[in-house]
């Protein structure tokens, strides 16, 4: 599954790609069941924060110092 996520910062798009496990915890993480690095432990946290707040990672980088994720596409 892609998860779809807009960058309030620089207005940029982009999405991660999830499992169908991740995408049953996302859920979860979505109705208030659980925090978003227990729930993802397997995730870095610039892919946390993606899901999070959708913080792209060139904004990510900027406020934070650095960013990575194989995960995350921009567009």
């Amino acid at each position: 599954m892609k998860m779809y996520n807009h960058c309030d910062l620089c207005g940029k798009g982009g999405y991660i790609k999830l499992t169908a496990e991740q995408s049953e915890k996302l859920s979860q993480y979505h109705m208030g069941d659980g925090l978003v690095q227990e729930l993802f432990p397997e995730l870095n946290p610039t892919e946390r924060e993606f899901i999070k707040t959708g913080m792209c990672m060139k904004c990510q980088k900027m406020m934070f110092g650095k960013a990575e994720s194989k995960l995350i596409t921009e567009r």
